[in-house]
């Protein structure tokens, strides 16, 4: 999936609600309402000062779809820098607020990533199309491209060694 957001319309929530969002929404709310959907309890959280300055400073250099897509990556994403956001780490501890989320050193970074994410429609390892993927990296040549019925995936190359189960490309 290819990030295509126009500012009329923004990809349906995980709740599965299709939002529309016009040019007259305020979009720090857009925003704010993507991530409090996401909380626990999201009845408790507010739109404060400090986080409306932060969305507004965000909003500065990214458009109110990339931070949304932010927030779902952040929350939807299987790869390593999410999982570890929503407590997959030594400590267990999270770090989805929105303070962290739109670090400013930080957020140019996060953003690529969630762009990527969303273009090769990455949900993690366990999608259907990784395992075949990952099966012909291993038993590629060095530096040779691996076709894959996904099309998001088709010329796929790399040049460092793939592991697949513990084991490196050409060990036996």
């Amino acid at each position: 999936m290819v990030l295509d957001v126009s500012w009329e319309e923004v990809s349906s929530s995980p709740a599965g609600s299709d939002e529309r969002v016009s040019e007259d929404r305020d979009p720090v709310r857009v925003v704010f309402d993507e991530w409090r959907s996401r909380q626990a309890r999201p009845g408790s959280c507010k739109l404060t000062d400090s986080r409306r300055r932060l969305l507004v400073s965000a909003l500065r250099e990214y458009k109110a779809p990339d931070l949304v897509l932010l927030v779902r990556y952040a929350y939807e994403s299987d790869e390593p820098a999410p999982r570890f956001w929503r407590g997959e780490n030594a400590s267990g501890r999270t770090y989805l607020d929105l303070e962290n989320l739109l670090r400013k050193g930080k957020l140019p970074g996060r953003v690529e990533l969630a762009q990527g994410w969303d273009e090769t429609g990455d949900t993690g390892p366990a999608e259907e199309g990784h395992v075949d993927l990952i099966r012909a990296l291993a038993n590629r040549s060095p530096g040779q491209s691996v076709e894959v019925e996904r099309p998001a995936l088709q010329q796929v190359r790399t040049s460092r060694p793939v592991r697949v189960r513990g084991k490196r490309w050409g060990d036996d």
